[in-house]
């Protein structure tokens, strides 16, 4: 049983000695952005060391923080950066290019669980595994749904979402504990925040509005982004990039507007809804790498190279994701239906 072994660094954030400087306004304002890069190097790769601790050291940030702070010292004497982070108000998103979720988790129970009714009602389930980790990870129960079977006389399930109180908590190290438990069919990650994060002033490319943006962290580069399309279902467009190289000790940052044809690629997926096998349509093979998300966020499936096709028979019914990424970076997401 993992334990609150790392408790304090979330009750106190230390800066630390780096050797980019972390500005207090960064600190205050970009924490979760810098979460969220950290967590973009592990969520889809289980063997990652960090994929399995639930309190990561807060230092972890600290990189991020500062090559940010480096940008931002520059708003008070550069228009570019002033807009970055004053105007535009360009932050981390955390649907792209994986998905990133902090705190909360879902688990299914089955209506026929003995413990399940007295969770949900009290937060207690007298099952010294689960009450553990409730209590030792901060877990409240947010949210209780009830899933009828597509299989009659399958029980119904419920699908309970727990909350936990802990700061940047990371939900994928306490999954197969989750699951462990007698009683617990299914554990995932709960939903990503939307991908529609843009805050800034009213902004629009080539007369559609700007609703999403992102930050990316590439060695010493800084890549700030904005979108318009739909981000959520059909992957967005982004037309408008700044690029901020960095030097190693952030005493010389270059800014520069690059203006990139970040389309939705022009590929098609067949049958939709699907039964077996998913296809793909427009797509050289081994030019692309594909991930598929529940609408949770967690990746069911993922692939270096473009397959023919795709075997989705195993899947429950309902809704899913589909991400193609191109070796050139260009990206787009589709859904499906698996019936």
């Amino acid at each position: 049983m993992r334990r609150l072994l790392l408790f304090l660094f979330l009750m106190f954030t230390t800066i630390g000695f780096s050797q980019c400087e972390v500005n207090q306004y960064i600190q205050d304002n970009y924490l979760e952005d810098a979460w969220i890069m950290v967590f973009r190097d592990f969520v889809d790769n289980p063997n990652h060391p960090d994929y399995d601790v639930p309190i990561l050291d807060a230092n972890k940030t600290i990189p991020y923080l500062g090559k940010l702070s480096a940008v931002y010292e520059l708003a008070a004497d550069n228009e570019t950066a002033d807009s970055l982070f004053n105007k535009l108000s360009i932050h981390a998103n955390t649907h792209f290019p994986n998905m990133v979720v902090f705190e909360e988790i879902i688990i299914t129970v089955p209506e026929s669980t003995p413990w399940v009714i007295d969770f949900i009602d009290t937060g207690v389930s007298n099952v010294p595994e689960l009450d553990m980790l409730i209590e030792d990870y901060q877990f409240n129960i947010t949210d209780v749904a009830i899933i009828d079977p597509p299989f009659p006389p399958e029980p119904a399930v419920y699908d309970i979402t727990i909350h936990s109180d802990i700061s940047f908590l990371n939900p994928y190290a306490l999954l197969d504990e989750f699951e462990a438990i007698t009683g617990v069919d299914y554990a995932e990650v709960g939903t990503a925040k939307t991908p529609y994060n843009y805050t800034g002033i009213p902004f629009e490319i080539d007369g559609e509005e700007v609703r999403s943006g992102n930050i990316f962290l590439n060695d010493d580069t800084l890549l700030f982004s904005l979108y318009t399309g739909d981000c959520w279902y059909g992957g967005c467009t982004s037309d408008k990039n700044w690029e901020t190289v960095i030097s190693e000790d952030c005493s010389q940052v270059d800014i520069q507007l690059n203006t990139t044809n970040f389309n939705p690629l022009s590929y098609s997926i067949y049958p939709n809804p699907a039964t077996d096998y998913l296809y793909l349509k427009g797509l050289p093979l081994n030019k692309a790498s594909i991930k598929i998300y529940s609408t949770q966020g967690r990746v069911l499936k993922q692939f270096k190279n473009t397959p023919e096709k795709i075997n989705v028979s195993t899947f429950v019914s309902g809704m899913y994701f589909i991400s193609i990424e191109t070796k050139g970076k260009e990206r787009s997401i589709k859904r499906f239906i698996k019936k």
